[in-house]
């Protein structure tokens, strides 16, 4: 995920009609909490996580690195704000595959 982050301000500026999202967590503590819960890291792998998340925020949160940020802390809330951001886009491009 971290590529992708880095490489979609590259892309972005390369790019006609693309739309670039941002989903993060709550915050750090929430998706260490969300990390823990899971049960499936190591300690350094979780720490590694962590580390490459708060990289990821940081970018996320830059100005002009994405279309829309939508916070993950409800699962349907956040699926609406994608959802409604990525819908007319949709529209759009099936409109244009008419004619």
């Amino acid at each position: 995920m971290l590529v992708w982050c880095f490489v979609s301000s590259q892309v972005k500026q390369k790019c006609f009609n693309w739309q670039f999202v941002f989903i993060r967590p709550p915050s750090l503590s929430v998706l260490e909490k969300r990390l823990r819960g899971r049960k499936t890291e190591t300690e350094e792998s979780l720490q590694k996580r962590l580390d490459t998340a708060k990289a990821e925020m940081a970018f996320g949160e830059q100005e002009g690195n994405f279309d829309i940020i939508i916070t993950n802390d409800e699962l349907e809330k956040a699926y609406q704000e994608l959802r409604q951001f990525i819908l007319p886009e949709i529209k759009s491009l099936q409109q244009d595959k008419k004619t």
